[in-house]
């Protein structure tokens, strides 16, 4: 959740014109690989140490979604096609909801996953399509609840439209 609403806090309160994309790209990298030398550092010689400072809501993790926040909202968007305008408007309300129900597909893809390919360097060719696997499963797990969430929301209004209270 901590994520959702540094976004949306930079989304409403952060004017876009006050960012150079340039050295907010120059610092994501440095931050990027700060990190992740910090990370090799403390992993060097063994198996990766997942703990406090490489979890979600650590320092390392919220500072680069920030970034990235602020990047996506500071893009400019009117050069875009229609096709890719199209898309965003359609993923946008879907985005709140796919974050929330991303633990599903997560979950279930990522043990498979090591269980499947043990070996962390094979492991590595198959990130790319099993993120784009975990984001599509969550964009339609968020469009499934949506749709339930709408049927539900008319019925219950013509449920209520039809009872008449006496007072």
């Amino acid at each position: 959740m901590t994520y959702y609403y540094i976004g949306a806090y930079i989304r409403c309160y952060v004017k876009r014109e006050n960012f150079d994309r340039r050295k907010l790209k120059r610092a994501l990298l440095i931050s990027f690989f700060a990190f992740g030398g910090y990370d090799f550092w403390r992993s060097y010689s063994e198996d990766f140490k997942w703990a406090l400072w490489c979890d979600w809501g650590s320092l390392q993790n919220t500072l680069i979604s920030v970034m990235v926040f602020i990047l996506l909202i500071s893009a400019d968007y009117s050069r875009c096609s229609a096709t890719v305008g199209k898309v965003l408007r359609r993923i946008a309300p879907l985005t709140f909801g796919a974050y929330l129900l991303s633990w599903v597909p997560d979950h279930f893809l990522y043990p498979q996953l090591i269980e499947w390919v043990p070996n962390v360097y094979y492991r590595f060719h198959w990130y790319v399509p099993s993120v784009l696997f975990s984001i599509m499963s969550s964009l339609l797990l968020a469009q499934i609840i949506q749709w339930i969430q709408k049927i539900l929301y008319t019925f219950i209004r013509q449920v209520w439209k039809r009872i008449e209270f006496d007072i």
